[in-house]
């Protein structure tokens, strides 16, 4: 493990196990769905019925190139859990001698997570992929996302051990990219325009595509990797 790691999870450590309701009410804002994804489509739908009328065609085409790159992001990231080298989450790291949190302040019982390669966080792919196209249609919400994705979603995760930090700075990298290569002036007359010009012809069909893909944002696509991970039969 890289010295920042290191320093930066050992100082958060400190601070678990002084209070079981505290840690439980950081556990779920990593595994409360709602608390992660469900606030971002919140806001994206939010964006997208807001915008006024002179601005609103530019407006939707950046949102749709956002899920376009978000969508990109997480194939991205889960290809690199699967074929970079193993890195155990904090939680599993024998060398920190981490201590787990309470998941569960009525039982006591601790965090658990799967086992899997922590590199990179897909979770950070996600958020800092909405974040990202958030922030390019309106700089006053997109910080207030920024701000809480950093407090409410990645610190929660390096709590609970189940993220190193650069894990969530190598996700964020990702997702940042990709939706900032999705939303250029090309990507969005080569693809947002036609699909909003399908949408015109087509508004029902486009808004039930829209809403699947932000319910699988507010679940971060778990019931798609579920699927596919049965499909595959990787499990």
């Amino acid at each position: 493990m890289n010295a920042l790691d290191y320093s930066i999870i050992a100082f958060i450590n400190q601070f678990a196990r002084k209070s079981g309701f505290f840690d439980s009410v950081v556990a779920q804002f990593v595994t409360n769905n709602l608390l992660k994804g469900g606030v971002l489509s919140i806001l994206l739908w939010f964006l997208w019925f807001s915008a006024s009328a002179a601005n609103r065609n530019r407006v939707r085409q950046v949102l749709i190139g956002t899920l376009m790159g978000a969508l990109l992001a997480m194939l991205i990231a889960r290809v690199l859990v699967h074929e970079l080298p193993f890195r155990a989450r904090p939680l599993y790291n024998k060398e920190l001698h981490f201590v787990a949190p309470i998941a569960d302040w009525r039982t006591n019982q601790v965090a658990s997570f799967t086992d899997l390669n922590s590199m990179p966080s897909d979770t950070a792919t996600l958020v800092f992929s909405m974040v990202t196209g958030i922030m390019l249609v309106s700089r006053r919400i997109g910080l207030v996302a920024l701000v809480y994705a950093v407090i409410f979603i990645c610190l929660p995760r390096m709590y609970e051990g189940v993220h190193n930090p650069t894990d969530l700075l190598a996700g964020a990298a990702i997702g940042t990219s990709c939706v900032l290569l999705a939303t250029r002036s090309r990507s969005l007359q080569r693809v947002a325009a036609p699909v909003l010009s399908f949408g015109k012809r087509y508004p029902g069909l486009l808004y039930a595509c829209l809403f699947f893909f932000t319910s699988q944002v507010s679940s971060m696509f778990d019931d798609v990797r579920e699927f596919l991970s049965f499909f595959l039969m990787t499990h």
